[in-house]
């Protein structure tokens, strides 16, 4: 193994260690900010340019292809979130779409019972 090697293996793992997420922390992703090391894709010119998380404002329509796989974990807690919020979405619109039905069904029972 050549010096060079050593060298940048031995600051991935400093940057590994320092970038780690505090015990019991709840943000699972606190460790990925500051951990650009590896994470890198090529620019517009070919030339590699560091990854830059604060620049992604939908996770969920992001492609895992066009980040580095430490963020894959968010993309997917992204996805599942927003298919969560949409299935809880959709469950309201049909209680909604039930209620209304019956409340024409009540009223039209009310406008029949004054008919008579």
């Amino acid at each position: 193994m050549s010096e060079v090697t050593e060298v940048v293996e031995s600051s991935e793992v400093a940057a590994t260690e320092s970038a780690s997420p505090t015990e019991g922390s709840d943000d699972f992703a606190a460790d990925l900010g500051g951990d650009t090391s590896s994470a890198s894709t090529a620019s517009s010119n070919g030339q590699a340019a560091a990854f830059d998380p604060s620049g992604v404002t939908d996770w969920a329509r992001q492609d895992k292809s066009d980040v580095p796989t430490e963020y894959h974990a968010v993309i997917d807690a992204a996805k599942s979130q927003q298919a969560d919020y949409t299935r809880k979405t959709q469950d309201l619109a049909d209680q909604r779409r039930q209620f209304e039905q019956q409340q024409q069904k009540n009223h039209t029972v009310e406008t029949l019972g004054y008919l008579s």
